[in-house]
Parts: C-alpha cells; sequence; structure tokens
C-alpha cells in the first residue's frame, strides 16, 4: 500500500534536477540555508532538457566581448520584449559561474595551454564546449556533496499555499505510489517548461508541470505571446535526433537542399549557416516554397578529427546518428534531412531581479520563469539557478514554517 510521507524542517525545497535546480541548491546551502531538498520526478542530474543539452554553454568572456553589444543581441532577440537589467546581470554572471562549475568537477573542452576553448557557432560570438551529460554528473554530485538531500522518481504536482504564500509542495514516488508533503519556508521551481513540445527531439524532456501548478497556486505568468518566433531547425523528418546545431555548423556542417546548393548564402551572405533562428527558419521555408524539398545539412566533408569532436560534445545525438547509419566510424555518410519548426511558445513565472514570483516565497529558475526574464541555454539556467537559491536561502533565514492547510493537502492528494 501506498504511504503517506512528510518532510519537515526544510528551509529551502528545489523542484526539479536539472542544471538550474542543482545550482539553486548549492547555493542556498551556500548563503546559510539549514535543511536543502531537492526533488527530481527522474533522477538529479540525469534527467530533463540539461541533461539533452548540445555540448554548449554561450558564456560572456569580459576580457573579450561586449557586454552591451551581447545584451543588445539577446533583447532583440526576445522582440525587445525583455527586463534588460536582469539578463545583463545574467550575461556578467556567466564568467565567473563557468569557471565556479569547473572547480565542481565539469570537464569542458580547452586548448593546449588550459584555457577554456571557444569555436565558431551560430551567432556572432563563439561558444564554449562540454563533454555531453558529464556536465549534469558533475553536478549532480556537486550538490549532494554540498549537503542537498535529493528526493527520486517523485513527481510533485502541486504547491502548498498558506496565508497567500508557498509553503512546500506535494507530489507522489513514480514507482511506489507513497504521497509525499514537502514543508518548506521557501521553494524553487526549476522545471523547465515546454520549449520543445510537438515534434521537435527531446520535447518528452519538457512537460511544463512545474509551472502549470505554480498557476494554480495563484502565480502570475507571461511570455506567451514572446514565442521567440521561429523558434527552431532540427534533424527531424525521418528522425528523432538532436539537438546541436551550434556545434554542427561551428565544425562547418552547411545546409543543402534537394538540388544540391548551399543556400544560405542567398538569404544572410555574412553569416550563412550561423544566422540567428528566425533567418534560419525563414530561408529554409522559401526553399521549400519554391518546391527544394527535402533540405539537408551536409557533414560528409567534415574531418575524421571534427567527427572525433562532435562525439565528444554530442555523444548521445552521435550515437543515435549511428544508430540510423548516418554515421559510420569517422565519417557522415550522407546529408541529414533537416525542417524548421514552428512558432513554439512557453509561458513562465513573472520574476524581479531575485527570481521571486509574485507569490511570496516562491522562486523560479531556468526556463521555468517567463523569457522576457531568462532566455533559454545551460548559461541562463546557471546564474538564475544561483541568484534564485541565494534569494530563497535569504528568506528561509527570517520565517518560521507555516502550517500546512489540512483541507488542502486532502484536496491534493
Amino acid at each position: 500500500m501506498p504511504k503517506d510521507i512528510t518532510v519537515e524542517g526544510i528551509d529551502v525545497l528545489v523542484v526539479g534536477g536539472g542544471l538550474a535546480g542543482v545550482y539553486a541548491a548549492i547555493k542556498a546551502i551556500e548563503a546559510g540555508a539549514g535543511m536543502v531538498v531537492q526533488v527530481d520526478k527522474g533522477q538529479v542530474g540525469k534527467s530533463g532538457c540539461s541533461c539533452f543539452a548540445a555540448g554548449v554553454m554561450h558564456t560572456f568572456f569580459p576580457q573579450e566581448d561586449n557586454l552591451e553589444d551581447r545584451v543588445r543581441r539577446l533583447v532583440r532577440a526576445q522582440g525587445y520584449l525583455a527586463q534588460q537589467d536582469i539578463m545583463a546581470s545574467q550575461m556578467e554572471q556567466s564568467w565567473p559561474v563557468t569557471n565556479e562549475m569547473a572547480d565542481l568537477g565539469v570537464d569542458f573542452v580547452r586548448t593546449t595551454d588550459g584555457a577554456l576553448e571557444r569555436r565558431p557557432g551560430r551567432g556572432s560570438y563563439p561558444i564554449i564546449s562540454f563533454y555531453g551529460p558529464q556536465l549534469m554528473h558533475a553536478m549532480g554530485r556537486a550538490a549532494a556533496g554540498k549537503g542537498a538531500e535529493q528526493v527520486h522518481r517523485v513527481m510533485v504536482t502541486d504547491l502548498l499555499t498558506s496565508d497567500g504564500q508557498v509553503s512546500g509542495a506535494v507530489g507522489f514516488h513514480t514507482r511506489t505510489g507513497d504521497f509525499y508533503v514537502f514543508q518548506a519556508k521557501a521553494t524553487v521551481l526549476a522545471t523547465g517548461s515546454t520549449w520543445y513540445k510537438g515534434r521537435m527531439p527531446g520535447h518528452r524532456d519538457t512537460t511544463g508541470d512545474g509551472y502549470a501548478a505554480a498557476y494554480r497556486a495563484g502565480a502570475v505568468l507571461s511570455g506567451v505571446e514572446n514565442n521567440d518566433a521561429p523558434t527552431n531547425v532540427m534533424p527531424i523528418g525521418r528522425y528523432d535526433i538532436g539537438p546541436g546545431m551550434n556545434k554542427f555548423v561551428g565544425e562547418g556542417g552547411f545546409f543543402i537542399n534537394a538540388r544540391g546548393e548551399r543556400f544560405m548564402e542567398k538569404y544572410n551572405p555574412t553569416m550563412k549557416e550561423r544566422s540567428g533562428l528566425r533567418f534560419l527558419v525563414y530561408a529554409l521555408c522559401m526553399e521549400a516554397r519554391q518546391g527544394n524539398t527535402p533540405l539537408f545539412m551536409d557533414m560528409t566533408h567534415l574531418s575524421p578529427e571534427a567527427v572525433a569532436r562532435l562525439k565528444k560534445v554530442l555523444p548521445l545525438a552521435m550515437k543515435m546518428f549511428e544508430s540510423v547509419g548516418l554515421v559510420a566510424g569517422d565519417r557522415f555518410v550522407e546529408p541529414v534531412e533537416w525542417m524548421p519548426q514552428a512558432p513554439v511558445g512557453r509561458p513562465g513565472l513573472v520574476v524581479n531581479g531575485d527570481f521571486e514570483s509574485t507569490m511570496p516565497g516562491l522562486y523560479a529558475a531556468g526556463e521555468v520563469c517567463a523569457p522576457q526574464a531568462v532566455v533559454t541555454g545551460l548559461s541562463a539556467a546557471a546564474t538564475s539557478g544561483a541568484v534564485a537559491g541565494t534569494s530563497a536561502a535569504r528568506r528561509a533565514r527570517s520565517l518560521k514554517q507555516l502550517a500546512p492547510d489540512s483541507g488542502q493537502l486532502a484536496e491534493l492528494k
């Protein structure tokens, strides 16, 4: 029979096991929170979009990059519906956070002299790379090593509220059916979004359950109108493989149409395949309109060294390419069919500079935040998680635990 399990005395409850969640847990502990509990419906460090990420981070290099220009590009990508001060702060924090991740055991790609290696990707600024899922393995271990109590395979379904404040969460164990009650002084949602829903690869990893629970509890959501449209282009068609385009174009992959023509030069002669997503989507749609489909990413010319780098940085995607016969040994043996993805809006919690939501006691990090506050990507997940965890710990120090509402508990159960 399923049991009722109550976890009391939590200072900071973190819901979600990706990079935003582990960073929130780590920073809450470092900020003085006593009991920090991190809950994931899969396993912390081994589920969700952070493990599925494309092997790259958009880190701001203070000695090389122009902060004003980078923020301007982010704001423009959001259709100018953006909390610019928050985005600037995240960009500035990305450098120390990246170095801290390295200190915690994340293995980044480096040059022969030990510096972080920057290589071309999409966009005007180079990217740094890491070796696939090991990033989240290392960060999950780091959070546990700092003292976070990790609860695996518990699906949080709803938030607890008392006197208009969030006072914890409830959920159930996905294997035993046990009903869990987490009583917490402060709660951080880091549950991701539904960014990849539809036919995009990885859409199963983004369920949107966190902000659905927040909405039911009374938090204000925003951002559905800001869909960063058009959103993406992916190697789908016959395959459910991706992402990784930053690395593919960075290593020299380019788009061709059914005639074998490299067509991005017509639409953006300067950036070509490194163009922003809206340029890429428009170009692929125009080629389709002209009857030049199917469309492909051609990587058959990549050197064995380039393919070897892709296998290290994108091991999951490359294994899938091998499984369907697109990669054999150290070569791509044929072009990969590619197609655009229609606009996909994502809502999220409205947050302030402390990543506190409109409900006292509830904080948010990563893509569960509204898109005007947090853009997609691991760098933003880490920096927002760091601030949310610190802010939640500060609140927890000044509060007593609110008693749960027995009627609400019974209804949610």
